[in-house]
């Protein structure tokens, strides 16, 4: 566990590890599966929606499975890397390919290289250079 957790605060997240939430990881299976069924609900009644109300709807949803893709790529619901790829594979938000998203996301949490520009793939600061050129 990380060490700058204190001994009372190991243990309080021992115990919640030991939870039926924590073992199941049921909140992450319902958002996984409300996001496929709000998915397909929306494209399937789209003739119905609208155009416009199609699109409204299907923004938090979009939104809502960059979360659950985020989540699948740190191993959650499952400790199964072809289970989760197989989950979060399809391409509801148009993003990234699956494997190049997870490939390059965990290269971010490199943690000795987090938010170094230049060398973190997700940070957006400026190195000195950049910054000195930007104006």
């Amino acid at each position: 566990m990380a060490n700058y957790l204190d001994l009372t605060q190991r243990r309080e997240i021992e115990a919640l590890a030991s939870t039926f939430i924590a073992r199941t990881e049921w909140p992450t299976w319902l958002l996984l599966i409300g996001v496929y069924a709000g998915w397909f609900a929306v494209i399937l009644g789209s003739h119905w929606l609208g155009l416009g109300l199609s699109l409204l709807l299907l923004i938090p949803i979009v939104t809502l499975w960059l979360s659950v893709q985020h989540e699948l790529l740190h191993g959650h619901p499952t400790r199964s890397l072809l289970l989760n790829k197989l989950l979060g594979y399809a391409p509801f938000a148009v993003w990234y390919p699956y494997t190049l998203y997870r490939d390059s996301h965990l290269l971010h949490h490199n943690d000795e290289d987090l938010t170094l520009p230049g060398i973190d793939p997700e940070s957006r600061y400026l190195n000195q250079q950049q910054w000195d050129n930007s104006s």
